[in-house]
């Protein structure tokens, strides 16, 4: 229900859809499903990004739990898949808030390794 809601609250086909999808930005380019990945120039679509704007369109009742950061720099408080590089005693100190993990996984097992070990060592 709610996932419909923002995704496609007028019943539209999948054409339609996809062409609301290409419309032109609201917050930032790579929201837009047309964009080009181009990781040198740092182009990319990102869902997440449509996302926001689809929720900011039709606005359906939320709450934002705080995350905690400590500093303005996302990167010190998270593992990401753009910077999947981190400090293995902050790990296992409990030093990071979240992880978005590289993918695919098969691709990324020896690099998330040292995650996989902090889960299964912390909750077994």
């Amino acid at each position: 229900y709610i996932w419909k809601r923002f995704m496609n609250p007028h019943d539209k086909t999948y054409r339609e859809l996809m062409d609301d999808y290409k419309k032109e930005p609201m917050f930032h380019h790579k929201e837009q499903i047309m964009t080009v990945t181009d990781m040198a120039k740092d182009e990319w679509f990102s869902d997440e990004r449509l996302l926001r704007r689809l929720i900011f369109e039709n606005p359906v009742k939320k709450f934002e739990l705080e995350r905690g950061y400590k500093f303005k720099n996302y990167y010190n408080d998270c593992l990401d898949r753009a910077l999947w590089i981190f400090d293995r005693d902050k790990l296992f100190n409990h030093g990071y808030l979240n992880a978005h993990c590289p993918r695919p996984y098969h691709c990324s097992i020896e690099e998330m390794a040292p995650l996989i070990e902090y889960i299964n060592t912390t909750y077994p």
